[in-house]
């Protein structure tokens, strides 16, 4: 597997890591939006149930046209936030289930008690009891739902921050391993062999052309390795050649000479004799 090969996979996989990641931190930052959506309308439920509850109180007291009005106004204003559908957890559902079971009793019995009122059967003082104890019953209830629902909405948002918290703990451990890892492969890929590569280059320059780079990689710098002992080899070869060629020379050149000597010694002993048979 060549370098380039090696450094495409780790980009891949770096890439797909990094993908992964960032899907996880999307997913969570769209479910935290949700949960923040979420308690918002709760906070607005129990906001506005609070204060109809005190429209509530307001009006069984002075029986006031006027607060009849806020009743049926605030009413109307919360029904938006009761109908919501971003509730998605099963506890969830059902508290805002009964809220809303709750919700259209309160209005028929203040439907029911402003009639009372409107055709001034004020003698039915009975019947007026019972339609407020209901109404004030009923509030109360409202209000101990709506807080029970902001109540599970906070802790869905404490433990979603939790998880975010988590999660981008991991995405940084995730970066600081794939960035470890990414020059660890580098150095393991590329870094140590051409260091290998280099000393066995200066070993090889200082005359030593037997050394051997041992680097077996199936890569660029393996075939470089494997290119550069071939060339030492016959360098080694050509040395070895020329070496050879050398000592013969020289022993053609020491039997030449030794030769040549033999026939200098011969023609001394010639001359001498020579002289003598002149002298003679």
């Amino acid at each position: 597997m060549t370098i380039k090969t090696r450094l495409i996979i780790t980009a891949i996989i770096t890439l797909g890591v990094a993908l992964l990641v960032s899907h996880m931190l999307f997913s969570t930052a769209v479910e935290l939006k949700e949960e923040i959506e979420e308690s918002r309308i709760a906070g607005e439920i129990l906001k506005g149930i609070f204060e109809l509850n005190i429209i509530t109180s307001d009006f069984l007291l002075y029986h006031e046209q006027r607060a009849e009005e806020q009743w049926l106004l605030r009413y109307d204003s919360i029904s938006k936030f009761l109908q919501s559908d971003f509730f998605s957890e099963s506890g969830e559902i059902e508290i805002l289930a009964e809220l809303n079971k709750n919700y259209q009793k309160m209005k028929q019995v203040f439907v029911e008690l402003c009639q009372l009122h409107d055709k001034e059967i004020f003698h039915n003082l009975e019947l007026e009891d019972r339609l407020a104890s209901q109404l004030l019953l009923l509030s109360q209830e409202m209000a101990s739902g709506a807080s029970s629902l902001n109540e599970e909405i906070r802790a869905e948002v404490i433990e979603r921050l939790e998880k975010s918290r988590l999660i981008v703990a991991i995405v940084i451990i995730t970066f600081v391993l794939i960035i470890a890892i990414g020059i660890w492969l580098i150095i393991i890929i590329v870094m140590k062999p051409i260091t290998k590569l280099r000393k066995g280059v200066e070993i090889v320059g200082q005359g030593n052309l037997k050394h051997k780079i041992e680097i077996n990689s199936k890569d660029e710098i393996g075939e470089l390795a494997g290119a550069f002992n071939e060339m030492a080899a016959n360098l080694q070869k050509s040395r070895t050649n020329i070496e050879k060629q050398v000592k013969e020379r020289t022993a053609d050149l020491e039997r030449l000479n030794k030769s040549m000597v033999g026939r200098e010694l011969k023609m001394m002993e010639l001359k001498k004799e020579i002289k003598k048979f002149k002298h003679k």
